[in-house]
């Protein structure tokens, strides 16, 4: 197994502490890239969509090692894994029905086809926009007598099903950005418009609630608000419906022209988003309210991405004045830099919230894709490179796709081959003391020439003064052997977990 570590050093001349992190690399396919999609975890395990050492596809399960991952089923999957209830729904393909909806439990047997909806062998369904909610998958698909359609599904065949026929026969009515907010809202064509509209469907009732209106984001409910950008009448700008479709505009956020309100975050009580006023682009925040929706922070182009850090919104800003990550206090209302510089892509941020801190992947001056991360202070923002890792863009061809899990984070990278892997990022801090050789803390002899003995433990790290990993191993009889490491001063710490300690080797 092959580890690559960076390591921050927090001690002083008394070694007070250290903090590590170390990077492992899982192959699961040595001829080649794993070319892992799709990390999910559900019910104590790691899902994800690769190819093993023979170029089989399918989907595997995994505990967070290499010995413990392992394919479930061999088929092609085309969407994210989404779960629901206590199973994993995604749209897959094989020769016998091409694309359909399958579902898995997580085991072999457990994994099928729900539904053949089109029923042509070389024809799928259409399926996308896969949105669970309330226990349900709604999607967009078609058979052989109805275009692109609603349709729902709770994990059987028998509950698979047509929602409405909203444009009828033939024709499609592409229903988009399904969403919930109480009802089930989502955009969709009829043959009266044909240009659009919006529908809820509550219970086993479909209404057309607005004609000539054209969603441009989700619905987001907040405090009891349903919220929205979109275009109704040809205006552009952030609207309010309720449950029965009643529409009004929720602020005239730009009384000089087009708001195009977008990049939306939802807080438990906070609607954050970009958009454009009179004095140009911003960032804004909605409690759902026309008194309680206001600008936060004017920058010279729309801030992109954003994430909720121990109460701060953390987002990216790219333009020649204001370039960089950035963080806004939630409570204060307030805009300053963390780090500038360093750019991510207006695609959906790849990047997960671990451990208190938020790992993203950035670019700088040399626009390759790098692993960053920030606690939310300007010092804490700082890029991650492995030591020994020799490819320098690590993500131009891998799309990180961030899972945090079992107290690691886990991301497909290009780190040390031209190979995509699955990688897993161990943030721990140590305390460094000495044995006080008492309880279950000692080592004797100590200072130790060959052997020495640490009592009932099952593994050590050994550290050098820099706090770089030496090596790594199981412990036999209570014995470590050190014999064959030089004269010195290191550190060692027990069974992977709690504090290192100090042990002198002559």
């Amino acid at each position: 197994m092959k580890y690559l570590i960076v390591f921050t050093l927090l001690f002083g001349l008394n070694y007070a502490s250290i903090l590590a992190q170390i990077f492992q690399k899982i192959d699961l396919n040595p001829n080649g890239s794993s070319n892992i999609k799709y990390l999910t975890q559900m019910n104590g395990s790691l899902y994800f969509y690769a190819t093993d050492s023979l170029g089989s596809k399918g989907l595997w399960k995994s505990d967070g090692t290499l010995s413990g991952s392992f394919m479930i089923k061999e088929l092609n999957i085309e969407t994210p894994l989404f779960e629901m209830n206590g199973n994993l729904v995604f749209r897959a393909y094989d020769q016998n029905h091409n694309s359909e909806l399958w579902i898995s439990d997580g085991t072999s047997n457990g994994t099928y086809m729900i539904h053949d909806i089109n029923g042509l062998t070389n024809t799928g369904s259409s399926i996308e926009n896969l949105t669970v909610i309330d226990s349900l998958l709604y999607f967009r698909a078609s058979d052989t007598i109805h275009g692109k359609e609603l349709w729902v599904t709770d994990g059987t065949s028998s509950g698979t099903k047509l929602v409405a026929d909203i444009y009828p026969g033939l024709g499609s009515s592409d229903p988009y950005y399904i969403s919930s907010g109480g009802p089930v809202f989502f955009n969709a064509s009829d043959a009266g418009v044909g240009t659009g509209g919006l529908f809820n469907y509550i219970g086993q009732t479909l209404t057309k609630v607005a004609s000539d209106t054209v969603l441009g984001s989700p619905i987001y409910e907040i405090n009891g608000y349903h919220i929205f950008s979109g275009s109704v009448n040809g205006d552009q700008e952030l609207w309010q419906v309720d449950s029965i479709g009643n529409i009004q505009k929720l602020k005239n956020l730009n009384s000089s022209g087009t708001a195009w309100p977008s990049q939306f975050n939802l807080t438990s009580s906070m609607l954050y988003f970009s958009a454009i006023d009179s004095l140009g682009p911003g960032l804004w925040k909605s409690d759902g309210t026309t008194q309680g929706t206001s600008k936060i922070h004017n920058f010279s182009s729309l801030p992109i991405q954003s994430q909720l850090l121990n109460g701060n919104l953390i987002f990216s800003v790219n333009d020649s004045i204001h370039s960089g990550i950035w963080k806004s206090n939630t409570s204060a209302g307030n805009a300053t830099p963390l780090k500038s510089g360093v750019y991510t892509n207006s695609a959906p941020w790849e990047s997960a919230i671990h451990n208190g801190k938020l790992y993203f992947i950035g670019m700088d001056s040399t626009f390759n894709k790098a692993l960053w991360v920030t606690d939310g202070t300007p010092i804490g923002t700082k890029k991650l490179v492995p030591t020994q890792a020799g490819f320098s863009r690590p993500f131009n061809y891998a799309n990180g796709d961030f899972q945090s899990f079992a107290g690691d984070l886990y991301f497909t990278a290009r780190y040390d081959t031209l190979d995509t892997e699955l990688w897993k990022l161990s943030d721990f801090a140590t305390d460094i003391d000495d044995f006080n050789n008492s309880g279950n803390s000692y080592a004797y002899p100590n200072p130790v020439k060959n052997h020495t003995y640490v009592g009932d433990h099952s593994s050590y790290e050994l550290f050098d003064q820099t706090g770089h990993l030496i090596e790594s191993s199981p412990i036999n009889d209570g014995l470590i052997n050190l014999s064959h490491v030089p004269n010195g001063l290191y550190l060692i710490r027990l069974d992977q977990m709690g504090k290192a300690r100090k042990i002198i080797k002559q």
